[in-house]
């Protein structure tokens, strides 16, 4: 379990001092890359990978007479932020997602929110939280899902200095979710 806690927020931080260097510049900075490449691609899915290889290894099966219902749950939460997660990857497709500049997308899942990847994943996250039960599943899926906020910061920065067509997007769009203004 500690491995786990170590792993998971291990690559929490490393993505935290990645998306604090590129807050830094939003032009240069290595999150988005401001030309992708599969160099990009591997460290940033290497250490999204990682998150979640640090949550299986604190893994522990609920019991009891409501393991039923935190399952119901965790799955329910889970299962709709992936749905989410992969509706905005089809959209966006895999180099944007890996980082490559794809323009602003405002289609699909990105005609409901900005940054409709990470508010599924954080969802999945919480759905892995939920199902864990315990302290450090709760540690490593609460940080992930800061990480993921901070990604989203940076990520507005870098499409408003790199794309005029953002600003117009950025005043009708929400953040998060909800419906476009």
């Amino acid at each position: 379990m500690i491995f786990g806690l170590i792993l998971g927020l291990g690559a929490c931080a490393a993505w935290g001092l990645l998306l604090w260097w590129s807050e830094r510049d939003a032009m240069t900075g290595p999150w988005p890359p401001e030309q992708g490449n599969w160099g990009t691609a591997a460290w940033a899915w290497g250490l999204t990978i990682l998150i979640y290889v640090g949550l299986f290894q604190t893994w522990e099966v609920p019991t009891g007479p409501w393991a039923w219902l935190i399952w119901t749950i965790g799955l329910g939460i889970g299962f709709a932020g992936s749905a989410l997660q992969t509706w905005g990857t089809a959209n966006l497709g895999f180099k944007g997602t890996s980082g490559w500049d794809v323009g602003v997308e405002t289609r699909g899942a990105y005609a409901r929110s900005r940054h409709p990847q990470y508010v599924g994943q954080a969802a999945g996250f919480l759905g892995f939280a939920i199902i864990l039960g315990h302290w450090p599943g709760w540690i490593i899926s609460l940080t992930a899902m800061a990480t993921l906020y901070a990604a989203a910061i940076v990520e507005e920065a870098a499409l408003a200095a790199r794309h005029a067509d953002h600003a117009a997007y950025r005043a009708r769009m929400p953040f998060l979710l909800g419906r476009s203004t």
